[in-house]
C-alpha cells in the first residue's frame, strides 16, 4: 500500500485517525481495516480524518491523497506549544 511504504520511510510513527478510531499507517494490516471504513462512509457523505505524525510524512500522505483520491486539506499542521 502505498500510504504504508510513505509512513514507513520514518522512524516516528503516524496515525491515520476516522471515526474516532486511530490506525497505524505502518501497519498494513490496520490500514486494510482503515481502507474500507473510510470508503463505506465516503459512498454516503464527505468525510474528515486527521493524519498525525512527522511532518514530511504527513505532507507527502496529504499529497498522495490529494492527487490519487482527489482530497483536499483543511488545515496542514498543528503546531504543539510547550507549557
Amino acid at each position: 500500500m502505498p500510504i504504508t511504504r510513505i509512513a514507513q520511510k520514518y522512524s516516528v510513527n503516524s496515525y491515520l485517525y476516522f471515526n474516532r478510531t486511530k490506525y497505524d499507517l505502518k501497519s498494513p494490516l490496520e490500514m486494510a481495516i482503515a481502507i474500507p471504513d473510510v470508503r463505506e462512509t465516503l459512498s454516503k457523505e464527505n468525510v474528515n480524518i486527521i493524519i498525525q505524525g512527522p511532518k514530511k510524512s504527513v505532507s507527502e500522505i496529504v499529497e498522495f491523497f490529494k492527487n490519487v483520491c482527489g482530497a483536499f486539506y483543511l488545515q496542514e499542521t498543528v503546531t504543539k506549544t510547550r507549557a
